[in-house]
């Protein structure tokens, strides 16, 4: 049985956007603790330019570290995909607002996989009765 049909697309697609969020969340709290350094440009990640970019060089490949581990078919941004912004000074209410929103919108994507992998489990424990 190949396993990538267990997984819809929603996974792939959710993994993606973790990872985005993941990088976001570095950037948006080294904007805050380099606040008070002279000469620090804030960064912001380019959500959209990240994605265009992924799209339209796809150029990483999926690599695993074990032989078990699932073959998805999307590979997260890699490094190198990451399109960073400068945005000038950097203004603590600002970023804290951007942190925040980042957070939920990281703990609504872990409650989709949650429920994903809860309807997983219904289907494997209760589709053959």
């Amino acid at each position: 049985m190949n396993v990538n049909k267990i997984f819809d697309p929603t996974f792939d697609l959710v993994k993606v956007r973790m990872g985005l969020d993941i990088k976001e969340h570095e950037l948006i709290s080294g904007n805050i603790a380099n606040i008070g350094t002279p000469n620090y440009v804030g960064k912001k990640l380019s959500f959209q330019e990240t994605l265009e970019k992924m799209i339209n060089e796809p150029s990483s490949t999926l690599r695993t570290t074990n032989k078990k581990h699932f073959l998805t078919g999307i590979e997260g941004p890699e490094e190198d995909q990451f399109v960073i912004n400068e945005t000038g000074e950097v203004d603590i209410d600002k970023q804290l607002s951007q942190l925040t929103e980042n957070s939920i919108h990281y703990k609504a994507l872990v409650t989709i996989l949650t429920k994903k992998f809860n309807l997983l489990k219904l289907a494997m424990t209760e589709g053959g009765r």
